[in-house]
């Protein structure tokens, strides 16, 4: 089945023409007139004068469906979809029983993804077989993350109507129904009817492709199988399959911001910057808000190759601005402030875009990415999931779920997942820390010591691999080695695990001598608290609150203030560090413990919130669950006392 809508504007434009013209037959009226010259001037592709004469008839009659019509037409062939949506609407409130106009209306709103008018509208619509009937609404279905009552929608009508096999599959493929999926979709074959559904099927269970580009190739106009197709090319380096598939609806990519950024990424990947933004400027309405945006995002695009990354940024925000709900503009600016290291900014731009468009699989690992540096592990295991569905043989999604299993406290998963991206390509320095720390973790020290050690000798030796190194030989009861392999080494970095090494064996004072007297770097502060803890010097942590370079130096004060009992000066400190970071786990449970242990039973329902909230981000930490139990245990002791005066008071 092919997209409808071109073929019914086709159609309407021709009946209405032939109407005004038999109308001119019989009476010469100026509206008449009018109407039928403004037609003839839209199947001209003259739209500026058809639009002149649509609106002229307006203006003598403001309830004329034709010429409110007729301005649909015209915007729609320019582009605008928001006004061609907006004249449409007003088309069928003048003539709700137009089918014509409905239909118009409808695939306005399916082309937006606007699926609950378009799934209000549907009953209003004729459509040109039942079979297109069924398609269109298990369409509009899934769009409303309804998988389950599509696929009983298209199940009953099988017998019927078995074109409908490769949407029912695509249908149980999105309610998780595998099994399901996988037989329809084999009888899909079988049967040999080609439909857009099965070529989507065909990249989903196959990883096949050519069905997809033969669809598009006998249908240009459909444009979102165009966009994937094109991203696909794009993504395994065949730019100029890419570009010839774009080229197919050359027409139509101009009319859609998501084209029109594909295509200028594209172009932009063949180094013709230039060259596309004339090509793809010159076809739109001038000033337009798509022209201001796609020009705005094109000399974006130019910044970010040329490395300035402050014009990128800027010219990209200018482009969401003229067009605020276009996902692929919010994705873009999300992918340059994470690329520019400003997660504060990348998360909710990132957040926005991949709400529309889940299947950006480089957009959802850079979120992933984000949630993880936030410790939101939870919604990041989902996020690098869904990168992982969309660029199945990405080794930095299964590094990242790697290093989330790790955090979570699961490291025989960890290194499932690392070995599997082993598998697919050698793994990133960071990675390799990660394994060797695992295998610490599991107290495979050998295996620790020598990942470490060749990771040493062949880089550039940072803190992780020294410091790991060193850990490895103080758990092979081998000290001394570790003393001397840093004594052979001095530098700041050196000095600092040497530190670590002398808190972990209680020689305070060898320690201090590392140190400076006034700690001014992150790391150097983290290393005063860890002394002033295990020296109860409750004042000297306090000191170093003023001058903690960064909310993770606070929380290690925050926390060795809490474990030495003083959770009067713990509790304002969680509380601070709860707005900057609201879903970090170790900071809600601080807050929770800190006003348990104070007692304070007024907040008490409010600490068992926070603790309910860490445990369930990090269901394995003893700490959380403790902290839970505590507090259940004193909530269940209040509410027996308060019972206890009620019943005396009775």
């Amino acid at each position: 089945m092919k997209h409808a809508r071109p073929t019914w504007l086709r159609a309407y434009r021709q009946f209405l023409l032939l109407a005004m013209l038999f109308n001119l037959a019989a009476c010469q009226q100026s509206v008449e007139t009018s109407l039928a010259q403004a037609f003839l001037h839209l199947e001209a592709g003259q739209l500026d004068l058809a639009d002149t004469l649509f609106r002229d008839v307006i203006i003598q009659d403001a309830s004329n469906a034709h010429a409110t019509f007729g301005r649909s037409l015209v915007m729609t062939e320019k582009g605008k979809w928001a006004d061609a949506y907006a004249f449409s609407v007003r088309a069928t409130a003048l003539d709700p029983a137009n089918v014509i106009y409905q239909r118009a209306a409808f695939d306005l709103e399916v082309d937006a993804r606007s699926w609950n008018l378009a799934l209000n509208r549907i009953d209003a619509v004729t459509f040109v077989s039942e079979q297109e009937a069924i398609t269109l609404r298990a369409r509009v279905l899934l769009g409303l993350s309804r998988p389950n009552k599509a696929y009983d929608l298209l199940m009953q009508q099988l017998d019927s109507y078995p074109a409908l096999t490769a949407q029912a599959a695509l249908a149980a493929h999105a309610a998780s129904n595998a099994e399901k999926a996988k037989i329809l979709f084999e009888a899909a074959k079988r049967l040999g009817i080609e439909t857009r559904e099965l070529a989507i099927a065909y990249l989903i269970f196959n990883k096949d492709d050519a069905p997809l580009l033969a669809w598009i190739e006998a249908n240009p106009e459909d444009a979102d199988l165009t966009l994937i197709a094109a991203e696909m090319r794009i993504r395994s380096g065949d730019f100029q399959v890419a570009k010839n598939i774009l080229e197919l609806s050359s027409r139509h990519r101009y009319k859609r911001i998501d084209h029109a950024i594909t295509y200028l990424e594209l172009l932009g990947l063949l180094r013709t910057e230039s060259e596309a933004m004339s090509l793809y400027l010159n076809l739109l309405p001038k000033n337009s808000a798509l022209w201001q945006a796609a020009n705005a995002y094109g000399n974006g695009l130019i910044k970010i190759q040329e490395g300035d990354a402050d014009k990128a940024i800027e010219l990209l925000e200018q482009a969401a601005s003229a067009l605020p709900s276009r996902s692929r503009l919010q994705i873009a600016l999300g992918m340059i402030y994470y690329a520019d290291a400003n997660f504060d900014l990348a998360k909710p731009n990132l957040e926005k875009g991949l709400h529309e468009i889940p299947s950006a699989g480089s957009a959802q690992l850079a979120f992933a990415d984000v949630l993880v540096r936030d410790n939101n592990l939870s919604r990041a295991s989902l996020h690098a999931n869904l990168a992982l569905l969309a660029l199945p043989d990405s080794t930095q999604a299964l590094e990242l779920l790697a290093l989330i299993d790790a955090k979570k406290g699961r490291p025989e998963q960890a290194l499932d997942a690392l070995n599997r991206a082993s598998q697919i390509g050698p793994l990133s320095l960071s990675a390799r820390v990660l394994e060797a720390q695992i295998y610490q973790t599991l107290e495979r020290h050998e295996e620790a010591l020598q990942a470490f050690m060749e990771m040493y000798k062949t880089g550039k030796p940072d803190f992780a691999i020294l410091s790991g190194i060193v850990d490895s030989l103080v758990a092979t009861d081998k000290l001394s080695e570790a003393i001397a392999f840093l004594a052979a080494r001095p530098s700041p970095v050196t000095k600092r695990i040497a530190a670590i090494l002398w808190i972990r064996t209680g020689n305070l004072t060898n320690a201090k001598k590392l140190l400076t007297k006034e700690p001014l770097i992150s790391a150097d502060q983290l290393l005063a608290a860890n002394i002033f803890a295990l020296e109860d010097d409750i004042e000297g942590l306090k000191g170093l609150v003023e001058v903690a370079a960064n909310d993770h130096v606070r929380l290690v004060i925050a926390s060795e203030l809490a474990r030495l009992s003083d959770f009067k000066q713990a509790l304002p400190m969680f509380e601070s560090l709860n707005i900057s970071r609201p879903d970090e786990p170790n900071i809600l449970n601080g807050i929770a413990y800190c006003i348990y242990e104070l007692g304070l039973h007024e907040r008490i329902e409010l600490a068992h919130t926070y603790a309910q909230r860490a445990y369930v981000t990090v269901p394995d930490n003893r700490h959380f669950k403790s902290t839970l139990q505590d507090i259940n245990e004193r909530i269940q002791a209040l509410d027996q006392s308060r019972l206890a005066v009620r019943h005396d008071t009775i």
